[in-house]
């Protein structure tokens, strides 16, 4: 009877830290139910989740900690490199597509690679050397998820696609131009069939 009388009371443990004594006190019953209550739980979770050949479910972001959304399945499918090279080389002539690309160079381009494409910050845009490949689709490419290691900024949300593929155009109309004060060669020289 004297040891359940005592279990009840506050009792101070005999050491102390900096001055202050702690009690030596059990914890709470329900404090006790809800640890045990958790790693019940936790193991059933483990179980359910990893256990009876349930697999793991896709993580929804790539091994870089990028976050990928995913398509909606009612999303067109995604257009090829082949056809939109094709679409690309049918407004290679095209007046309205070379001004509408001139425009929009003006607005977003310039202030890089010149008024006339000569470079200034950016790679000269009007010679045969290419860093990035002189192919209109690899041009495409460069300008919808830029260079961020060299500070192009990725277009793709910034510019339709109608605004992009005209200022592709429009790169491609001034090539050979040799405007004056253009930078130097960068990149390998392209000899494409359809410079």
């Amino acid at each position: 009877m004297t040891d359940e009388k005592h279990k009840n009371i506050d009792q101070l443990r005999p050491s102390s830290y900096d001055g202050i004594q702690e009690y030596d006190n059990d914890l709470p019953r329900w404090w006790v139910w809800i640890f045990y209550l958790t790693g019940v739980y936790a193991l059933v979770y483990v179980v359910g989740f990893y256990g009876f050949g349930v697999s793991i479910p896709p993580l929804p972001y790539e091994p870089s900690g990028v976050i990928v959304a995913k398509a909606p399945s009612s999303a067109a499918p995604a257009v090829s490199v082949v056809d939109e090279e094709v679409v690309l080389k049918a407004k290679l002539k095209d007046p309205a597509v070379i001004e509408q690309g001139k425009a929009v160079f003006a607005g977003e381009c310039a202030a890089c690679h010149g008024p006339q494409g000569g470079g200034v910050i950016g790679p000269n845009l009007t010679d045969d050397n290419w860093i990035h490949g002189g192919l209109l689709v690899q041009i495409k490419t460069v300008i919808e998820n830029g260079v961020p290691e060299k500070g192009m900024l990725s277009w793709k949300s910034l510019l339709s696609q109608d605004d992009i593929r005209a200022v592709v155009i429009y790169i491609r109309s001034i090539h050979g131009t040799n405007p004056a004060g253009a930078k130097g060669a960068e990149g390998a020289v392209y000899s494409g069939d359809d410079l």
